[in-house]
Formats: C-alpha cells, structure tokens, sequence
C-alpha cells in the first residue's frame, strides 16, 4: 500500500475556553555502529502548532507522510538568536517484502565541505588547532543501507573529516524532517522544511535512524519549530498519537483539561 501524503490529527477543544496546541515527534529510535544512543542528545522541534482554537471547536492539522533526511549546521548566536543552515534528501525506508526478507532503505553519507564547495570533497578546511571548519553537507549520492537491520529505517554514513569537537563547535547537525505537500498545514501556512529530529554525528560512524509514526500533541503557546530538547516533553498537558495504525486519529481536550486519543476524526467531533 503506497503511503498518504499525510497524516490527519484532529484536535477537538472541549476545555471550557481557547487552547493552543503544539506537535511534535515522538522520541525515534538512532544507533550508532549498532549501540542506541541516548534519548536526551537528539533535539525535537514544533512541527506544527495552532492558533487559538475556541471551545467546542476543532483545529485540522495535516502533516506530510513523506519524510526526508537533513544535514547541516545549529549555531547558536551570543544574543540567544539561532541560526539554521540545512539541506534534505529524500529517502526510502526499510521494509518487508512478501517473503520476509528485508528490503533495505536509503543511506546517505555526509561529510564536511569549504564554504562554498558544493558537497563534501573529505578534505574539510584544516587548521594548526586540529580543528575543522567549513560547512556540514551530504556527500555524493544516495546509496542503499546494506546494513539496514530493522524495518522503518534509514541510515547516514558520517566521513572521517571532522572531530567530535568540531560537530559540537561547529553545530553540525543531522537528523530528519519534512517538506511542505499539497494540501499539508507546512504548505497552508507557507511552511518550508519542518525539522522534526535532529543531532550531532561522530565521525566515521554508521547511523541506523527509525522515525517511527507517532507524535506528541501538547497543551501550549507554541510556535512553529519551537525547540523541545531531548527526550523530554514540554512540561505541558500532553498525549501520543500514533500514525501507524490509523493515517487519521482524533484527539479531544476534556473539560478537566486532560487529552484523550479517541482514535477517530468523527468521534472527536462527535
């Protein structure tokens, strides 16, 4: 069965007075070289967020199905401002075929480029210090994760042209996201690309990420992209949907101010 353009959340305010809302991805599953990594070291973001809704009315949100790999730089300024520098691939998951063999998905290799050099050439701007400057980009094309070990997956191949150091200096960054599709709320909005996870690579390593399909509606004033750190939750009301099972599920704020799955679109407006 191909997959939807997107996913359909519909959020139903029965508070008793204006809500705001805001989604963001569950925390995936990411090893590196076949060890997890710690939850608290990815960075998630507001990949969709409303307006005031009003009670007794629902807010639709629809986000693309279609994820895409990101690679790129985070810095951030000394007056708190960030700056975001990011490319996307597309990529195809990992799945199962009729037999049970593993058809594996895409893996990208990604490296560090001069500035200004179209991709990364392996060589990277080395200095006296030992440390690399220059800018985190994909690295040739796209090939196929012939390591790929779960379904759902795919991979980044880091290059050997950077430091620890440098990633954490430097912001480079990986991780995936969304671009806006047809009829999708990025698009509505004017939205471009949606990061939705995000973290820094160690060099010369293979990376297995498993996005999954759930989210994670909250309760709040969020804006688009907002951050949300690691993997906790934003200290709001919250609850998680999942996509997997349903392409569209229902949510309903009750009066006592809790969330409630309800599963479906019409129940949640019932």
């Amino acid at each position: 069965m191909p997959s939807p353009p997107h996913h359909t959340l519909s959020i139903l305010n029965t508070s008793g007075s204006a809500q705001r809302y805001g989604i963001f991805a569950f925390p995936p599953t990411i090893t590196v070289n076949g060890t997890l990594i710690n939850p608290n070291t990815v960075t998630r973001f507001i990949v969709a967020a409303t307006p005031p809704v009003p009670n007794t009315v629902s807010s639709i949100i629809r986000i693309p199905a279609q994820l895409v790999a990101v690679c790129g730089t985070l810095v951030l300024e000394p007056d708190g401002s960030e700056i975001r520098t990011f490319d996307e691939r597309d990529v195809t998951l990992s799945t199962r075929d009729g037999d049970g063999g593993m058809k594996p998905g895409t893996m990208w290799g990604v490296g560090v480029a001069e500035e200004g050099d179209g991709e990364g050439d392996g060589d990277g701007d080395e200095h006296g210090d030992g440390e690399t400057e220059g800018v985190f980009v994909f690295d040739g094309e796209a090939k196929v994760d012939t390591e790929c070990s779960v379904t759902g997956a795919f991979a980044f191949q880091t290059d050997t042209d950077f430091t620890v150091n440098d990633a954490e200096e430097n912001g480079y960054q990986i991780g995936f996201g969304t671009n806006p599709t047809s009829d999708s709320t990025q698009q509505d909005q004017g939205q471009g690309l949606a990061l939705h996870v995000i973290f820094s690579p160690e060099p010369n390593a293979y990376y297995e990420a498993q996005p999954g399909q759930k989210f994670v509606v909250a309760v709040g004033a969020f804006e688009w992209q907002d951050v949300v750190a690691g993997d906790g939750g934003t200290g709001q009301v919250e609850c998680v949907v999942d996509f997997g099972e349903k392409d569209e599920v229902g949510v309903r704020q009750m009066q006592d101010g809790g969330l409630v799955v309800v599963g479906d679109i019409r129940r949640a407006g019932a």
